[in-house]
């Protein structure tokens, strides 16, 4: 298996570039990383990479130098340079150093990486020992496993399934988790925008690398502040278990935190795996038999997005119990005339103050809100059943299929014909 060693002064391309392929799977192995020329000459000493995906403008020793270096003192190492776009003259004088070749590093995708990679690995010997290809099947192997394990856990948490919870904290503990659930732990739940919208094969190479690779950016990113335990849940959806670390246990300081992480991680995923992301943070929770409630919370926080869009972090606030009485009430009569005067006197508030009040918990008027959750609902039914728009229209509270088909695309971008053809092209 080949070693690669990654060297960049920023850590979010550092962790971008390792987590944008299974390397195992494909016969490489991440033995280090760097941020800088001198950092990396030290780690080079112990773990002896093949190849070297560096920068070259970082600070004490950059990467002419760490190429320069590595010529005379390890002339096997071959290098692939991390470039910017505006970066073309240091390229060229990197190429005369002797640099295999260059990818973009905030835009290369990972099929672009691993031709580069797999082209020069062919330079190397032409086939791994068998030795090699033993230790990568069996790494892959155990990898795959212990994944379906978490996910098996994580169902059987949700639904409340184990047989005690002694047992169930037997099988974690096997796992080697990073997270106690018997400490106190929030959860993050995160979910892929319009996944069924998207073209897996256009953005990435498959949904499992996809979610894998996701996985390792997650996690990377929020281990260095708490203890985390991410598990891959139904269709786009990531469950992160996070056991707080020292003043992060103070709720509202885990909070901005995690709204720094989420920044990060999300930025990276956009640009690197091609999609979007929504999460929630829940409230703290301990205990195993609490999971399931925690993983609700999370669900009614995340709905938040039918009204307020994705591309964010919804996390739990108490909100009023009018509000929350007024939103089911929404849920349960989308296909209702319903408006203010409606809404007001259902929870007997006048009319002004529930206008009020709405806006300032919800974000947005009542009547927005409204008209995100029905075309939100309309969405479902475009892709899920075979009514027709007029029909769909009607069922979500609106009687005039022009006006319906304006407001779609008004919010959603698409014409419903047009959101509807989209989704059967992924099917």
């Amino acid at each position: 298996m080949k070693k690669v060693m990654i060297v960049d002064d920023e850590i979010l391309v550092r962790i971008g570039i390792k987590s944008i392929l299974n390397w195992e799977e494909h016969g490489y192995t991440i033995a280090a990383e760097a941020q800088n020329g001198a950092e990396a000459l030290d780690k080079i000493k112990e773990c002896r990479p093949d190849i070297i995906l560096t920068d070259l403008m970082m600070e004490p020793v950059d990467g002419f130098e760490l190429i320069k270096t590595c010529s005379r003192e390890f002339p096997t190492v071959k290098f692939v340079v991390l470039s910017n776009y505006n970066d073309f003259d240091n390229v060229k004088k990197a190429m005369k150093l002797g640099v295999y070749d260059y990818i973009f590093k905030l835009t290369a995708k990972p099929e672009e990486i691993l031709k580069i990679i797999n082209e020069l690995s062919a330079s190397f010997d032409a086939e791994a020992s068998s030795k090699e290809k033993k230790a990568a099947a069996d790494t892959m192997d155990e990898n795959g496993k212990k994944g379906e394990m978490k996910s098996r856990l994580v169902e059987s948490l949700i639904h409340q399934t184990y047989s005690s919870e002694e047992k169930m904290l037997e099988e974690l503990i096997s796992l080697g988790m990073s997270v106690d659930f018997q400490q106190q732990y929030a959860v993050l739940y995160i979910s892929i925008n319009d996944y069924f919208s998207v073209d897996f094969k256009e953005n990435f190479i498959e949904i499992n690398l996809l979610k894998y690779a996701m996985e390792n950016i997650i996690h990377e990113v929020i281990s260095r502040n708490n203890n985390a335990e991410v598990f891959n849940y139904y269709n786009g959806d990531l469950i992160t278990v996070i056991n707080p670390k020292g003043k992060n246990s103070d709720y509202q300081y885990l909070c901005n935190i995690l709204s720094e992480d989420f920044e990060a991680f999300s930025e990276y995923i956009r640009r690197y795996l091609g999609v979007g992301i929504t999460a929630s943070l829940g409230p703290f929770y301990s205990g195993i038999s609490s999971f399931s409630s925690a993983i609700k919370t999370n669900l009614q926080t995340l709905s938040r997005k039918l009204a307020e869009g994705d591309n964010k972090l919804y996390i739990y606030t108490n909100t009023r119990p009018e509000i929350i009485k007024i939103k089911k009430y929404i849920v349960d009569n989308l296909d209702s005339n319903l408006n203010v005067s409606i809404a007001a006197r259902y929870i007997n508030m006048s009319e002004s103050y529930f206008s009020h009040i709405f806006k300032k918990e919800v974000g947005m008027s009542f009547v927005d809100y409204i008209n995100k959750v029905r075309i939100s609902r309309a969405a479902e039914l475009l892709e899920n059943t075979s009514f027709q728009v007029n029909q769909i229209a009607t069922q979500v509270g609106i009687d005039n299929a022009n006006y319906f088909s304006v407001l779609f695309k008004k919010i959603t971008g698409s014409s419903p014909y047009e959101f509807r053809n989209k989704i059967k092209e992924f099917k």
